[in-house]
């Protein structure tokens, strides 16, 4: 059983004081010995590197008797690229690795390394999954095996294999979070929600859209599918009888135009 998620010092948005916050964050020290700002570059310290100088709230994290604030994973990985993954102070036993690693989004990429590399606590077990593996629960087809949501979608069964799609996902991701996240409140001094909501969006909804899309544009999903790299559709060359009077190229094997 992993230990007990340990306070993040300094944090007072949650009840605890404990980074359980859907979405994953992870407890920085943002102060020094000192309790002064703590350098993350030369002359720059947390609120600098990310943008927020007119917004610190160092008081109140002293007020709090601590050094450390529940910072966003997304923020986090960023600065991770920006000053290296020795430069993060990090409080291992105070973040909770199961959040940012069950999420898994791809902006979380440099932070799962630093992540790794830091703190004991991250175990092989921690698995990541992403979003194609969200859509691996299989469906029945109907008229043979069934398939994975991602296989239905292959086989152009369209936006109502997107919207169950993101149902499953919702869903998985609601179950991950459920029992033991609580928000933190709204007073939030920093924009670190806003971020993270933003790259969520990306990530999730990039594909779907672009599935839509191509749904939109008549093109079927399956191999050898009807729609050219940019999304248009190709056009069926029929393997007997009349051309069409578009010039075309010939066709391949699936019997669709490649010119």
């Amino acid at each position: 059983m992993a230990p007990a998620l340990a306070q993040c010092p300094g944090e007072d948005r949650s009840e605890t004081g404990t980074c359980t916050v859907d979405g994953g964050f992870v407890c920085l020290q943002l102060l020094d010995s000192a309790g002064k700002p703590r350098e993350f570059m030369p002359g720059k310290d947390w609120w600098d590197v990310t943008g927020q100088s007119a917004h610190k709230w160092d008081d109140r994290i002293r007020s709090n008797h601590g050094d450390s604030w529940c910072v966003c994973a997304t923020c986090a990985s960023e600065i991770v690229d920006l000053v290296g993954c020795q430069q993060m102070p990090i409080r291992c036993n105070a973040t909770n690795m199961k959040d940012v690693f069950g999420i898994d989004l791809p902006i979380y990429a440099s932070l799962e390394t630093c992540l790794r590399t830091r703190c004991p606590e991250v175990q092989g077990d921690l698995r990541s999954w992403g979003l194609w593996e969200a859509l691996a629960p299989t469906i029945d087809s109907g008229s043979g095996p069934s398939l994975s949501l991602v296989g239905a979608a292959e086989l152009g069964l369209g936006a109502t294999v997107v919207v169950a799609a993101t149902a499953v996902l919702l869903r998985r991701f609601a179950t991950h979070v459920r029992y033991h996240y609580q928000l933190l409140s709204g007073d939030s001094s920093d924009e670190e929600a806003d971020l993270l909501l933003d790259s969520a969006k990306d990530t999730f909804l990039g594909p779907i859209k672009q599935v839509l899309s191509r749904s939109r544009a008549g093109c079927d999903l399956s191999p050898g599918h009807p729609c050219r790299d940019d999304g248009s559709p190709r056009r069926y060359l029929p393997r007997s009888g009349q051309e069409p009077e578009s010039p075309v190229h010939g066709r391949d094997e699936h019997g669709w135009a490649t010119g």
